[in-house]
């Protein structure tokens, strides 16, 4: 291959690599939050249905609190990272605010308030199936987890592969250990028992 043709090659491979960031980076990403935001406003307009239907007043507080959390899900949905959890979670650790917690402890006792149980079932259905949209949304859109998974499965694997081998040579070694050890004891006379 000549120098042309390699210099060629390399813009070509440059520019395609270029295209994948933009599409990964930027039309994928925008398209991961559209969609996070599309699924939030079908349960959220489920969830008004649902109220509308009488199984529920729309000033009930399990009601408002769950809808206001649904809305501040699609306002924000697209600070909705891996990276940004991961900061929340450690942030939280070393300083607690008690505000999420309370604002959680305050839906559900306001879901339990209610007399009829086939509403407070629907209700804690509502919040399983948005908290899973979310964090399906975390989980499949964010490269950094994604390749931490894989780290982790390989690790795994591989400390099962460790561990099955030593358990395996662990056990035969022993095993022979133990066979020696009886025909050693046959060998000055012992008696032989059997298990």
């Amino acid at each position: 291959m000549n120098q042309d043709a390699q210099i060629v090659a390399t813009l070509q491979f440059a520019f395609v690599l270029v295209c994948l960031w933009f599409l990964v980076f930027q039309c994928w990403r925008s398209y991961r939050v559209d969609a996070l935001r599309q699924r939030l406003f079908a349960l959220r307009d489920e969830l008004f249905d649902y109220a509308t239907s009488g199984a529920i007043s729309y000033d009930d507080p399990a009601y408002w609190r769950l809808r206001l959390v649904t809305n501040g899900m699609i306002r924000f949905a697209h600070r909705l990272t891996f990276p940004r959890f991961l900061l929340t979670v450690v942030v939280n650790s070393l300083w607690p605010n008690p505000y999420p917690i309370n604002q959680f402890q305050e839906w559900a006792k306001a879901v339990e308030d209610i007399r009829d149980s086939e509403t407070r079932k629907k209700l804690h259905e509502f919040n399983v199936r948005m908290s899973d949209m979310v964090v399906r949304h975390l989980i499949g859109g964010s490269p950094t987890f994604l390749v931490l998974l894989v780290f982790f499965l390989i690790g795994a694997l591989v400390s099962n592969a460790v561990w099955s081998f030593i358990r395996t040579t662990v056990v035969s070694s022993l095993q022979i250990l133990e066979a020696e050890a009886a025909q050693a004891q046959v060998s000055r006379g012992g008696k032989k028992v059997y298990a």
